[in-house]
């Protein structure tokens, strides 16, 4: 079974562009899930064989019973499965309900989607309802999962499209997925669906992060007593919220006929009625916490054609992030009592004599606050240091870690670490969110056509906070930040760069969701890796499928395996921009001048080279910048 799918894997794959209907904007399916009454169901599983046993139709008349509007049809389609779901959907209209059809065992729907392309007894159709176990042994999947939906919508498929999602669990210690599968399904379906049997501040979290997405939820698996998933506590919840709640009729009944709790088949049906209250008081809303669905005549997103086309005539991008001497923290970089042109004069020529032509500095929205004209004037100052040498900046707004709270007289010492951007203080105010998009904007309106800025990071590792409240809420500042970064539209491409750190068996352990959201809303893919050469051409295997040009934000951890002479050669050959962390070394408290540098390439006089090995390295591989890309194992095109 597994060749099978794997030979529909390279025949989707060669799939030609096909003239799908194209995935619903995030407003499309809002207005059809207004319409649509509140879907509350079960799982069934369509039986195998001709005609429909006596047990099916039971099963679908205690559904009823129980109040359900909906049912969720496991289907098998390893066997022809058109005459088997034609008499299942006449079994369930006759019952009163709708059907979500999951189309288990294929990763080609498509023929059956098309005998049922408009049948208004289908209320969505699930085209990958395990995922993971379909996939296994795929290499690229992204491109898998495009072919699927894409073959789909050529059908002119009326329904929506959705594939489950298994929750990934972020806070607790069960196993998670793999960020290629979740971000490809995020990205694709027209509605989001979702597996969650955590316990229900879980599953609060899960709605709370995915209505990021905008667009209608189904949690296709919620019930689980023995982690604390129980019907009591997560039933009024997805009521509540109006999120599509569909479970195994087994979860509720043993083999339908005696229930697991005496209880629970009442509290089933109390909590389905009255359908048309649900979401009256919901906490999260699809449309992104007010945020207002995309216009989809407005240029917002690049597309990922657009994105290459950009990255086509670029010459490849290398360089550092940069904190200049004297300076541990970006208030040091930008106030007007410690701003030092001849600092950063110094230190872009060194960054020039390396072969560097991108440097990454870090911003902070306290300057605008005190002085907004001033903090502009630097920066164009910056610029134009750099640019006199051949180099352009790509300029952070948000970043985690360091300080979270603003200093008593409202000024951070120059030396006192870094500043987490935002702070608390405007992090966790919805009502000063509106004084840091003024902020933002200006700076985008002031430099978003200044050929001088390679691109523009929203966020630096979303992902990785250390306050779970933090943790919880980062998409939601995020998505505002994406629609107020659109509103002006820069000329230079957006992203926010997600951290992947691996787990000891080698899988991906992260926040699928926030990666996810990333990847659906940047232009470009900026990534960090800190890791071994072999990791990070799994990094670059998984994001290649995504087809847009890739950035390696930050690397170089001596201590960690990731060096120059492993990293370099392998960005070069892909054409994946090369930033590294660090210039000019400077000790943290406590460090020994002998130790083993994580960071940095020059002594703290910008002229002693940590390693003069390693500077000459760097300026051989950065001398011919024009054979990048050549040989590339992972082309974007």
């Amino acid at each position: 079974m597994k060749k099978m799918w794997m030979l529909w894997a390279v025949l989707l794959c060669s799939i030609p562009s096909l003239p799908a209907r194209s995935q619903w904007t995030a407003e499309q399916a809002q207005t059809w899930w207004d319409g649509t009454e509140w879907t509350v169901g079960m799982t069934l599983q369509v039986p195998a064989g001709e005609g429909l046993p006596k047990a099916f139709q039971d099963e679908l008349q205690l559904c009823r019973d129980l109040g359900c509007n909906a049912v969720q049809l496991m289907l098998d389609c390893s066997s022809p499965a058109g005459d088997r779901l034609r008499l299942a959907l006449e079994a369930v209209n006759g019952a009163g309900m709708q059907a979500v059809v999951a189309t288990a065992n294929t990763l080609d729907p498509a023929p059956l989607c098309a005998k049922f392309a408009a049948d208004k007894r289908i209320l969505a159709w699930n085209l990958l309802p395990d995922a993971e176990s379909a996939l296994d042994g795929v290499k690229e999947v992204i491109p898998v999962i495009s072919g699927i939906f894409s073959a789909v919508r050529a059908k002119n498929v009326r329904q929506p499209l959705c594939a489950t999602v298994d929750c990934p669990y972020p806070y607790s210690d069960r196993p998670f997925g793999r960020i290629d599968i979740f971000s490809a399904m995020a990205m694709q379906g027209d509605i989001f669906a979702f597996r969650c049997k955590g316990p229900v501040k879980e599953l609060q979290d899960c709605i709370g992060r995915f209505s990021v997405f905008r667009r209608p939820l189904l949690c296709l698996d919620y019930l689980d007593r023995e982690g604390e998933s129980t019907l009591d506590r997560c039933l009024p919840l997805l009521k509540k919220e109006k999120v599509g709640a569909f479970c195994p009729l087994s979860a509720i009944w043993k083999e339908g006929e005696t229930p697991f709790s005496v209880a629970e088949p009442d509290m089933f049906r109390r909590l389905a009625l009255k359908k048309d209250i649900a979401g009256a008081n919901a906490a999260f809303r699809e449309t992104g916490w007010g945020i207002s669905a995309p216009d989809p005549a407005s240029v917002r997103q690049w597309t990922a054609q657009q994105a290459r086309d950009w990255w086509a005539r670029q010459e490849w991008p290398v360089g550092c992030m940069m904190t200049p001497l004297g300076s541990r923290n970006q208030y040091g970089v930008w106030q007007a009592e410690t701003f030092d042109p001849a600092v950063l004069t110094r230190e872009f020529n060194v960054c020039k004599n390396l072969g560097f032509n991108v440097v990454r500095l870090y911003l902070h929205e306290d300057m605008w606050f005190q002085d907004a004209e001033g903090f502009k004037a630097r920066i164009d100052e910056v610029l134009s240091i750099a640019a006199a040498r051949g180099i352009r900046i790509t300029f952070t707004f948000c970043t985690n870690g360091g300080s979270s709270r603003p200093s008593p007289d409202g000024v951070q010492p120059p030396h006192a670490g870094w500043v987490q951007s935002p702070k608390d203080d405007i992090f966790f105010d919805e009502s000063r969110w509106p004084q840091f998009k003024a902020y933002m904007q200006d700076i985008l309106r002031t430099f978003g056509k200044d050929e001088r800025i390679f691109y523009w990071l929203l966020w630096n590792e979303p992902e990785n906070l250390r306050s779970a409240q933090r943790r919880r809420d980062v998409m939601k500042l995020m998505a505002r930040m994406y629609e107020w970064a659109w509103e002006v539209r820069p000329s230079q491409p957006l992203s926010s760069s997600p951290w992947f750190p691996f787990n000891p068996d080698g899988s991906l352990r992260s926040r699928y969701d926030v990666e996810a959201f990333a990847h659906c809303y940047s232009d470009i893919c900026v990534f960090h890796c800190y890791r071994p050469p072999l990791q990070l051409e799994k990094f670059i295997a998984t994001l290649s499928q995504l087809r847009r040009p890739m950035v390696c934000e930050e690397y170089m951890a001596r201590n960690l395996g990731s060096h120059f002479d492993f990293y370099l050669p392998v960005l070069k050959r892909e054409k994946i921009a090369a930033i590294n962390w660090g210039l000019v070394h400077t000790f943290a408290p406590g460090e020994k001048p002998d130790a083993i540098w994580q960071h940095g390439i020059f002594y703290n006089d910008a002229k002693t080279p940590y390693n003069p090995a390693e500077v000459d390295f760097i300026r051989s591989v950065c001398a011919d910048k024009s054979t990048a890309g050549q040989g590339a194992r992972y082309p974007l095109e």
